[in-house]
């Protein structure tokens, strides 16, 4: 039983045995029940409580990390951007998880998910040129920053064509906090980009 079920449960059925006992018209001496029912209730406060400062203390701040994906421009005046990599889908390594199994997979070590963002912006000078930003929160700002650049995100620029990793990949020390990364396409005037995968026009912004 979690905290939270805790918290919530032990009352209830605390309430409801009180409820039973007086229709009935149960009368007790021993009074433990109210007793082990309060204290109950009591740890459940307790540790919902711990619950929420470590959430907080976890999600104190939120850091940013850039990197520019080299890009040559193309003479055409057109990129195009693709994910090459299947959708992800939850492999079932764990078979006690019951979730909906799109967008995301974990295992022992590695939590993937596709949270992903793109966002398309007029370049200014006459060159295409691409970023990812890597975002995470953290107990602090150096730690938001160390789990932002520990996030694995595969992109490669090759013959005008930006391929898109399927998603982040978060390491099990990192732990999720939040983790996601925008991609950030410069486009000049007068050019294009061409989008092939309807996983990229559900993270445009």
């Amino acid at each position: 039983m979690g905290n939270t079920d805790l918290l919530l449960f032990v009352p209830v059925i605390g309430f409801f045995i009180w409820t039973i006992r007086r229709i009935f018209g149960i009368r007790s001496k021993n009074s433990y029940l109210g007793w082990i029912f309060g204290s109950l209730w009591t740890i459940g406060w307790i540790c919902a409580i711990m619950l929420v400062g470590s959430i907080f203390k976890n999600f104190r701040s939120y850091e940013r990390v850039e990197q520019i994906i080299p890009v040559t421009q193309p003479s055409s005046k057109n990129i195009l951007v693709k994910v090459s990599d299947p959708a992800l889908r939850y492999s079932g390594h764990y078979s006690w998880i019951d979730a909906d199994d799109k967008g995301w997979d974990i295992n022992e070590d590695t939590l993937w998910i596709s949270n992903i963002k793109v966002r398309v912006e007029k370049s200014e000078d006459s060159a295409y040129s691409v970023k990812t930003i890597r975002y995470s929160y953290g107990q602090n700002r150096k730690d938001a920053e160390t789990k932002a650049g520990k996030i694995a995100f595969n992109t490669t620029y090759k013959d005008s064509v930006l391929d898109l990793g399927n998603g982040i990949a978060i390491d099990k020390d990192s732990k999720f906090r939040g983790q996601k990364v925008l991609v950030v396409i410069n486009v000049p005037v007068g050019s294009k980009i061409r989008l092939i995968n309807h996983f990229l026009t559900s993270c445009i912004r």
